[in-house]
């Protein structure tokens, strides 16, 4: 079959677009786009009336100027009214593809519109009709003059159409139904298995179609059915039902040869159905879309569907296999139609009732794979909605135009050139042929090669070739010129940088470079690329990604500047990056020394210093063939490098004063790094001479004993803190710090004795050495008994707080003024006066400790004695107690005791007044009584008395009356806790329960019994009675049932009660009172028969009871 563009007789008249019917959409939510042919450009239309779930179609004239368009239902004009008569066609909105246009060939004026119905939300579906609309009439806006023209009683919701050839220039109109569509009005849509090709002529419609029946049944009616633009293939995607490929005739219209084609992607959970189908203009890929079909609790949710977009390789042996997934993602089900700038688009819609304001485009749709270059969501509709459907056209519209662009590997029609460029556009050279050349809708006069044009300027080109045969197939290229400017590519400063890391490689943001090497040109409209040689610069390849990694410390990049809108129209200039490595100083440490006096004056903090010896710490491991060193006062001269400091360098700041250093790299001065470090001169420590005297304590009087010489340090040193202290025998071993003695426990050699200490700051480790005389003296004090205590109640562990300045008052009264006393827990603390005890104090042995008391004058031992510490137990009595007393057991008594077992050797002072270690009591409340020791110690019991006693019995509150319903409330009171049960005649019982409520008794006699379980002080009982009435009797003198009578009545309960019995027909049969024993079923001496009986109890405190029985025989 030859390649056909349906030109119809608009080509005849010299327009050479023959795609500018596609021109115009309408769809969705008023939604639709225009289609700029000279230019390829879309955009958005805002004044659409149409408002549609799927289905959809519409018509421009050959010059791209809208007629109207329609949903299957309405007809709308050119300026957005419903044409006359154009309402109610048997189309439906949410039918797949509701309709088609179709122009009447031969005829300018006349347009069939063919329909599809559905059945949606009730409405009927009236079948495969079509519509005529006569363009001419209403003032040129057009009117139906037709409508719901029978066609097929019932199809799929499935229409497409396809030039039969260019001869006749015939349509061919297909849908898809039921063998018996075209006969039986009770077809259905549920079993479709033929194609019905109807044939649109000059003539008219030819009612009568070419039929092709398949081999297999298609149940379901969604899906869209589509042409190949060459009129050769026919695609049907069926929802579950799945998807078809057929080759079609267009000489006999007939369908063929079916295939599967099956749709493989299965995200999980969500298996995906083909809805949406296109074919590419070339006609060798096919595009589907499919989607997930939610349950019926998820129609409506956004976040549960699921859609996908796949293409196919028809010129594949296996076409399947060849299933390309461009896009896939949560959205519904998408509509695909081929566009007249050769393009595809994708409807786009969150659930089948929400859409969303965008399209997407195949751009290159010729392309297998990624190539076709799928976007999503690129075209704006200006608030409008896409919905689930696209406007079906003629498929011829769409043939594919030949290419005239030779350097186009795209087969597009845009060609972007420079400023400057010439360029020859080439078509199909055919023998004979005759070629009509266009720039703009101008006719060019024809070249010298005719299929061949030269052209240097922009424009809209086209051409024509009739190839002058017997047939009639015209070829028509198209070529949209546009030029763009070259921009210049200005060379920017290299880009050097100080490395942070010293591997010789960084970090470059090479757009900072942009700015310069556009030198004002517009960024957007130029952009600037980079590369690591001229080749790639040159031909765009490889280019680098910003930010980037150099990977030589000294590298060359390339810049190319290209317009956005062509990069073919290019400059390119260079820069160098360089890295060189910046050094790092590690921390370095402090200087310090102690002052000297090589200037005269070791306390003025000030010396010289030889600051090379430092260089060794701040090169670390650098070298110093590559990296310089100076010394400064300040961070500025550092950073500056501006005064330096001599070698030999005397500090100006006393004590304490910053240096800054700073190490360069060689080669670029601008590397460096600083850091900085304190000469510190220390002064010598303070060392004061001091006299230590100590106790002659070791029982013999020589003078000598031991010495905690640590107790000099804070007036050697007058309290100096970071200092330590070491004391020698002499000064040959203080100067060499040789034999330290024992500070803490020095036993002297002589009395006096002279020793030296040797004081170190522990900062500076500076020294100073001075003289300790020792002496020892022989003065003596007596022991002390301290006052005896009680136990702590509460904490009865012999431990108890002694105050140690009362037990010093005390003591100084024995001995000289000037005398101070410090306790310590043992007698080697108090001689080396370690461990001072505080003032207050608690014992660490329980009841007996003895401790040492150590007395001074001026620092000077005066003498150690003991200290006796005792602490006398409180009595030992039980815990506080809480009892219960029997009220109604009054005047028995009860014995209340201070402690078990009983202890005679306390003295007893109760509350009572009695003294005794228990008493007897029958009166309710709190007792105490108080123990007390023969040392004087006392502790105190508190027993309280609470009551408890038998139940009060006040109310038995009834509610009865029936057999099974009736509730119980017994109402006792007392100050005990109680429980409650009833026993009823037969004595069975209930079982004692906490509440006082029962429910659900039976009729009869009842004793109620309340038990105390506070204190077991008794159990109480009483009689109740509980009316009831029996459903039946049997007095057949058996011994059960023989008479009737009401329970819970008795000569004690109700005894004057009146019950009387009467027949159903009101008569009174007998009365009786609760004393005897009922009625027995008899009424004048003789048996009544079986039969329902009623009554009426009056009881003895006024209640009233109606009701029946039955006397059962």
């Amino acid at each position: 079959m030859k390649k056909i563009l349906l030109i119809f007789a608009v080509l005849c008249a010299g327009t050479l677009s023959a795609q500018n019917e596609a021109a115009n959409w309408y769809f969705g939510n008023n939604a639709g786009i225009t289609f700029d042919t000279s230019t390829n450009e879309v955009s958005a239309l805002t004044d659409g009336q149409l408002s549609t779930e799927e289905g959809c179609t519409s018509i421009s004239d050959s010059t791209g100027n809208l007629l109207f368009y329609t949903n299957g239902e309405n007809v709308y004009d050119r300026q957005h009214n419903i044409m006359p008569n154009g309402t109610g066609l048997f189309g439906n909105q949410s039918s797949t593809q509701s309709a088609i246009i179709v122009p009447k060939p031969g005829d300018p004026n006349i347009y069939y519109i063919f329909t599809q119905d559905t059945s949606f939300e009730g409405t009927l579906d009236s079948g495969f009709n079509y519509s005529i609309v006569d363009i001419s009439l209403n003032s040129g806006f057009g009117d139906v003059t037709a409508k719901n023209q029978f066609l097929l009683h019932k199809a799929s919701e499935k229409l497409s159409a396809v030039l039969k050839d260019c001869e006749s220039q015939n349509i061919w109109v297909v849908a898809f139904g039921s063998n018996d569509a075209l006969s039986n009005s009770g077809a259905t849509d549920t079993n479709n298995n033929t194609f019905y090709a109807f044939e649109v002529s000059a003539t008219g419609i030819n009612t009568t179609p070419v039929i092709s029946t398949l081999p297999y049944t298609v149940n379901q009616r969604r899906g869209y059915l589509k042409f190949s633009p060459d009129g050769t293939k026919i695609a049907m995607a069926n929802i579950s039902d799945g998807l078809r490929l057929l080759d079609f005739d267009p000489a006999t219209g007939i369908i063929s040869n079916s295939i599967t084609i099956a749709t493989n992607i299965s995200p999980s959970g969500k298996p995906q159905n083909p809805y949406g189908v296109e074919f590419s203009p070339n006609n060798q890929i096919l595009y589907v879309t499919t989607y997930y079909e939610t349950s019926g609790s998820n129609f409506d949710n956004p976040s549960a569907q699921y859609g996908a977009l796949l293409q196919y390789d028809l010129t594949a042996t296996n076409i399947s296999a060849t299933e390309e997934v461009l896009d896939q993602r949560v959205m519904y089900r998408s509509a695909l139609q081929l566009g007249p700038n050769g393009r595809i688009y994708r409807s786009l819609s969150a659930t089948y009732n929400q859409g969303t304001p965008f399209l997407s485009v195949i751009n290159n749709p010729n392309n297998l794979g990624q190539l076709a270059d799928y976007q999503h969501a690129v075209i704006d509709l200006m608030g409008r909605s896409s919905r689930q459907g696209l406007p079906p056209f003629i498929t011829s519209y769409f043939s594919e135009k030949i290419d005239i662009i030779p350097t186009d590997d795209q087969n597009t029609v845009i060609l972007p050139l420079c400023t400057g460029d010439t360029y020859t556009l080439v078509a199909e050279a055919i023998p004979g042929a005759i070629y009509t050349w266009t720039k703009d809708e101008v006719p060019i006069p024809t070249p010298t090669i005719p299929y061949e044009l030269f052209i240097d300027e922009a424009g809209n080109y086209e051409v024509v070739i009739d190839p002058s045969t017997s047939d009639c197939e015209i070829k028509e290229g198209q070529a949209i010129v546009s030029y763009y400017d070259i921009p210049l590519a200005t060379q920017p400063s290299d880009l050097i940088i100080c490395d942070d890391n010293n591997d010789a490689t960084s970090t470059f943001d090479l757009q900072l470079q942009d700015a310069s090497i556009l030198n004002g040109q517009d960024p957007m409209q130029y952009s600037v690329h980079y590369y690591l040689s001229q080749m790639d610069a040159d031909l765009d390849e490889n280019q680098l990604e910003s930010p980037y990694t150099n990977s030589n410390p000294i590298e060359t990049i390339f810049a190319r500047v290209y317009n956005i809108n062509n990069p073919n129209c290019f400059d390119t200039t260079s820069f160098n990056l360089e890295v060189y490595n910046t050094p790092t100083i590690a921390t370095l440490v402090d200087l310090a020394v102690c002052d000297d006096i090589t200037d005269g004056d070791d306390s003025n903090g000030q010396s010289t210093v030889d600051l090379s010896t430092y260089n060794a710490q701040v090169y670390n491991s650098l070298s110093p063939a590559v990296y310089d060193i100076s010394y400064h006062n300040t961070q500025l001269d550092a950073d500056d490098n501006t005064n330096p400091l001599p070698t030999n360098y005397y500090n100006t700041t006393p004590f304490n004063e910053t240096i800054y250093v700073r190490l360069e790299n060689s080669n670029n001065t601008d590397c460096y790094a600083t850091s900085s470090f304190v000469i510190n001169i220390n002064p010598v420590p303070e060392a004061n001479n001091q006299i230590l005297f100590q106790c002659d304590e070791d029982g013999v009087p020589d003078g000598f004993t031991t010495f905690n010489l640590n107790q000099a340090i804070p007036d050697i040193t007058n309290n100096a803190i970071n200092t330590s202290t070491t004391f020698y025998s002499s000064m040959t071993n203080a100067e060499t710090e040789t034999n330290p003695l024992n500070a803490e426990a020095y036993n002297n050699a002589s009395n006096p004795q002279t020793i030296y200490a040797v004081v170190t700051n522990t900062t500076s480790s500076c020294k100073a050495i001075t003289e300790v005389v020792l002496e020892v003296s022989v003065t003596q004090i007596s022991d002390y008994n301290a006052p005896i205590v009680c136990d702590e109640l509460g904490s009865e562990d012999g431990i108890n707080t002694f105050n140690l300045n009362d037990f010093s008052a005390d003591m100084l009264t024995l001995l000289p003024t000037g005398i101070t006393i410090n306790f310590y827990e043992t007698y080697d603390d108090a001689l080396l006066e370690t461990n001072a005890l505080p003032f207050t104090y608690n014992n660490t042995t329980p009841y007996n400790q003895t401790i040492y008391a150590r007395a001074e004058n001026d620092n000077a031992c005066y003498g150690i004695n003991q200290v006796f510490l005792t602490v006398k137990p409180l009595p030992q009595l039980s815990d506080d107690q809480t009892i219960l007393y029997c009220l109604n057991e009054f005047p028995e008594t009860i014995q209340l005791s201070a402690s078990t077992p009983t202890n005679n050797n306390y003295y007893y002072d109760w509350s009572t007044g009695e003294t005794t270690a228990t008493i007897d009591i029958n009166t309710i409340g709190t007792y105490t009584v108080t123990a007390t020791t023969v040392d004087g110690c006392s502790k105190t019991k508190t027993i309280i008395v609470e009551a408890s006693n038998v139940a009060t019995i006040d109310n038995i509150e009834v509610i009865d009356g029936t057999l099974n319903n009736n509730i119980i409330t017994i109402l006792a009171s007392g100050e005990g806790n109680y429980l409650y049960e009833i026993i009823n005649a037969e004595n069975l019982s209930s079982g004692y329960q906490e509440s006082n409520i029962f429910n659900n008794v039976k009729p009869g006699i009842y004793t109620v019994n309340v038990k105390d379980t506070k204190n077991n002080c008794g159990t109480v009982n009483q009689l109740f009675s509980v009316v009831g009435f029996p459903l039946f009797f049997t007095p057949n003198n058996d011994g059960k049932n023989d008479y009737w009578q009401v329970y819970g009545v008795s000569s004690q309960f109700q005894p004057n009660s009146l019950i009387q019995i009467f027949n159903r027909y009101g008569q009174l049969l007998t009365e009786f009172t609760p004393t005897s024993k009922g009625w027995d079923g008899t009424f004048n001496g003789l048996p009544v028969p079986t039969n329902d009986y009623w009554f009426t109890v009056k009881l003895q405190d006024g209640r009233l009871y109606k009701s029946h029985f039955t006397l059962k025989r």
